[in-house]
């Protein structure tokens, strides 16, 4: 069955300041100011989403082509075109109605490696607010929402598990997950510390 990606999505919308004019985005786009573009966690490049001000109940289309960093519940950037029609100024709340995803993109996949952490971790409280606990089926990633459910394959041997996104990262190049230990355990992560892994998301947490 295919999944799609959340309809909705309620947060914060923030504008992009005046220094990434002419830079390039992650999808190798061309950042500027007057086209209708934004910058969002984890949608596909080429997505379609209405952004609502839930200030004013203006509203604008925009084309994902670029990533965010999630942090204090931001979930997209917009360009200084889009603010001006739905009158964003600064930190504002907003809806974000998904109208069109690109075709062959309908589901999170993703590939890269997957590393693990645990002792130096254990009973620290993580970025999405829980309390970390290497014997749980817990992981971090750099933008995927928490509670997000995510089935992960070590690529090496075809072992699977699924975990709960509850913290951030990792921050090394080419790694997209960082497994608990009780999740590396389970597909043989441990010894190698590392291994090349596919991720695909089974459940969002809305």
């Amino acid at each position: 069955m295919l999944f799609l990606y959340p309809k909705e999505e309620i947060g914060y919308a923030l504008v992009y300041s005046k220094r990434y004019e002419n830079r390039k985005t992650a999808s190798g786009e061309i950042y500027k100011r007057s086209l209708l573009t934004a910058a969002h966690p984890y949608l596909p490049f080429g997505t379609i989403v209405e952004v609502i001000n839930l200030t004013n109940n203006r509203s604008v289309e925009v084309k994902i082509n670029d990533r965010l960093f999630p942090k204090g519940g931001v979930i997209i950037h917009i360009s200084k075109r889009a603010s001006e029609i739905i009158d964003i100024k600064g930190k504002d709340k907003v809806k974000i109605i998904v109208k069109s995803i690109p075709k062959g993109k309908e589901k999170f996949i993703q590939k890269g490696y997957a590393s693990w952490y645990g002792y130096n971790f254990q009973g620290k409280k993580t970025a999405c607010g829980l309390i970390f606990d290497k014997n749980k089926f817990y992981a971090a990633h750099k933008t995927l929402p928490c509670g997000t459910i995510v089935r992960v394959k070590n690529l090496k041997n075809n072992k699977v598990v699924e975990v709960k996104i509850v913290d951030r990262g990792p921050f090394k190049k080419g790694r997209i997950i960082d497994l608990s230990y009780i999740s590396a355990k389970k597909i043989d992560l441990i010894k190698d510390g590392t291994a090349p892994v596919e991720l695909e998301v089974i459940k969002w947490p809305y």
